[in-house]
């Protein structure tokens, strides 16, 4: 569950992924499909992509809020959701063709509104999350 990218006062660290969607178009391309379905999802999750699935679950939140938490939440039982979704959206996020766009292989952010939009759906899924987790009972 590591961010995709990270930094620090003197580096910023790629993932493979991340380096992976900068310099694969059509890679990219596929990981970025619009508009997001629970079939990618299904895809996605199929596979083991766990951060690429909550990538597209996050983006699918506004559309069917009940059935992305219920998926995240069914995955909360394993592996912090919460830390998942954070991760996947540090590992997609900038890289969004509806965010940014590639020159030199660097993001140029055009569109910084969209991404604040997509860092506050995460935040309330965060939160939902955490809700969810203090009214269960420990066993």
């Amino acid at each position: 569950m590591t961010p995709g990218m990270q930094s620090d006062s003197t580096t910023i660290r790629m993932s493979t992924e991340v380096r992976r969607i900068v310099g694969d178009n059509a890679y990219r391309d596929s990981v970025y499909r619009q508009p997001y379905t629970f079939k990618d999802v299904g895809i996605s999750l199929s596979k083991t992509n766990l951060q690429l699935a909550f990538w597209q679950m996050l983006n699918l939140y506004k559309q069917d809020k009940d059935r992305v938490l219920k998926y995240m939440l069914a995955y909360d039982r394993l592996i912090a959701a919460d830390k998942l979704v954070s991760s996947a959206f540090y590992t997609y996020a900038l890289l969004d063709p509806r965010i940014t766009r590639l020159e030199g292989g660097k993001p140029v952010v055009e569109h910084p509104d969209v991404m604040d939009e997509i860092f506050h759906t995460m935040n309330e899924i965060i939160d939902r999350i955490h809700k969810h987790r203090a009214s269960q009972p420990l066993k």
